[in-house]
């Protein structure tokens, strides 16, 4: 049997309290329609409305104003056809996450309700006829973190999860799948390149004595003197395709933020990353000890899922060099409650207890995140009641790097609105 991960460190496998809302949109329902009356034509005609259109399908909500009908489609044979968006579809909601066939074509189909701000990532996964009946390395780690869905459904699931191809008729593409956003979304306005003044982005290796390990450190100079440090954790999400340079770039360039240099540590693999981004005292003195200049005054810390709760966390630990918190989905549910004698929620009952530290906190959680709504929204409040100064803020999406790209330069925004150069543009 595989090895499994430390129980604690596992999400809570909490089911999606409803399925999402299904519909059928217009276009489909005029196919099936046409198909019904025998036209021989239907499904090409129907194939080159898509494939002009692109897909997902976005349609009006007949009566439901501020929404959309949102159409996945698969072409071809197969037993069945899976829809894996994220934080929508879900094995605890099989049915509403599976295709249907049109009869007689080969079109498949699965549409939902979604407000018209919502943006995601999703996959398609096609059934293998040929799949073992037998459970993979992923349905067993859901298992053993305390599943409720049906067996048979995390079965089907994972096998999704290990074929899930992007949308080939999705003309947009992310590093996580294909993407979908409504017209209401909020806009990404900092990661297109602008004729600005360009900071560097380098990287190097950077061996820790306290960890007794070595990865990659990215950092980004900003073309002119900094005035700060940003620590982003999870270094490869931010700074692999020069996405953050650009951002850093756009941002300093229009006096949104301050001159920023960034720091962004890698990590040596999964199973390090989950055990050191779990509120892991090394972990925290390898970044104030070893990896951030103790000349370099308080630092930002930002991170996304675990990386979040990290970044809180380091700020818990080290307020002196962390004092301002960026957490993008954090995983504030740590540890998993179904672990032996763990009580969930660590982090936010220490700073319920502690006298409250000279700390702001930017919080940012997707409304699809069902798992992580209710301990954000508990950590807000605490934070609150404690007298903290923090910015909350809900979009509709779920837990997905996508959403976090868009998320990432509006915190930066707001933990940094005090800084003296800020802009009325800003």
């Amino acid at each position: 049997m595989p090895s499994l991960p430390d129980p604690r460190t596992v999400p809570p496998q909490v089911p999606r309290p409803s399925p999402p809302r299904t519909a059928t949109g217009p276009l489909v329902s005029a196919l099936v329609e046409s198909v019904r009356r025998g036209d021989p034509s239907a499904a090409d005609d129907f194939w080159r409305t898509a494939g002009t259109r692109g897909t997902p399908l976005v349609e009006e909500a007949p009566g439901e104003p501020g929404h959309r009908i949102v159409t996945f489609l698969w072409r071809g044979e197969a037993p069945d056809v899976l829809v894996m968006v994220n934080k929508v579809t879900d094995p605890s909601v099989l049915d509403a996450s599976l295709m249907e066939r049109v009869e007689g074509t080969d079109i498949w189909h699965r549409g939902y309700v979604m407000r018209s701000d919502w943006r995601a990532t999703y996959r398609l996964a096609p059934g293998d006829p040929l799949a073992p009946e037998t459970d993979g390395p992923v349905a067993l780690r859901m298992i053993a973190a305390g599943s409720p869905a049906p067996r048979a459904a995390i079965r089907r699931w994972s096998q999704g999860l290990a074929n899930a191809v992007p949308d080939p008729l999705n003309r947009r593409a992310s590093q996580d799948g294909s993407v979908v956003e409504l017209p209401d979304a909020p806009p990404d306005i900092w990661s297109a390149p602008r004729d600005v003044p360009k900071g560097t982005l380098t990287e190097r290796r950077f061996a820790s004595a306290i960890l007794g390990d070595e990865r990659t450190v990215w950092t980004y100079e900003p073309p002119v003197h900094s005035e700060g440090v940003l620590v982003l954790l999870d270094g490869e999400e931010w700074a692999q395709s020069g996405w953050i340079a650009t951002v850093l770039d756009n941002l300093i360039a229009a006096g949104a933020v301050p001159p920023l240099r960034a720091i962004m540590p890698g990590n040596v693999d999964t199973a390090t990353r989950v055990r050191e981004l779990a509120c892991h005292e090394p972990f925290t003195r390898f970044l104030t000890e070893e990896l951030v200049p103790r000349d370099s005054g308080p630092a930002i810390i930002g991170g996304a899922s675990l990386g979040g709760l990290t970044a809180a966390y380091a700020a818990y630990l080290a307020p002196d060099r962390f004092d301002r918190v960026i957490s993008l989905s954090g995983s504030f549910w740590w540890p998993n409650a179904a672990a032996p004698g763990a009580e969930p929620a660590w982090l936010t009952r220490e700073l319920a207890r502690r006298p409250r530290l000279p700390v702001r906190f930017h919080l940012d959680v997707g409304l699809q995140e069902w798992a992580l709504l209710a301990p954000t929204r508990h950590l807000r409040d605490v934070l609150a009641a404690r007298g903290y100064e923090h910015d909350y803020h809900e979009y509709n999406g779920g837990h997905d790097a996508l959403c976090w790209r868009v998320a990432l330069p509006e915190a930066l925004r707001r933990i940094t609105r005090d800084h003296p150069e800020r802009t009325a543009e800003s």
